[in-house]
């Protein structure tokens, strides 16, 4: 993520994310909702963005799935 300053009288934060940080950062807050972490081997993860119209008024919105392979988990 690139990032900029400008500071005058107030200071403004710009960033520039990419759709991978995106993702990331969203199933990762997914992932830990539900006591789950992105670096385990057996989660996998995928976001995207999506539009839908209703009533004529385009709705933007960003669809995020955490996958957890149970199968490939340890035994302990």
């Amino acid at each position: 993520m690139n990032s900029h300053i400008a500071r005058t009288n107030t200071t403004t934060f710009k960033a520039t994310v990419s759709e991978a940080e995106i993702n990331e950062a969203l199933c990762n807050l997914l992932a830990k909702k539900h006591g789950h972490s992105l670096e385990s081997d057996n989660v996998r993860y995928r976001g995207w963005h999506t539009t839908k119209t209703y009533n004529a008024t385009l709705s933007h919105a960003w669809e995020i799935e955490v996958t957890v392979d149970h199968s490939r988990e340890t035994v302990a």
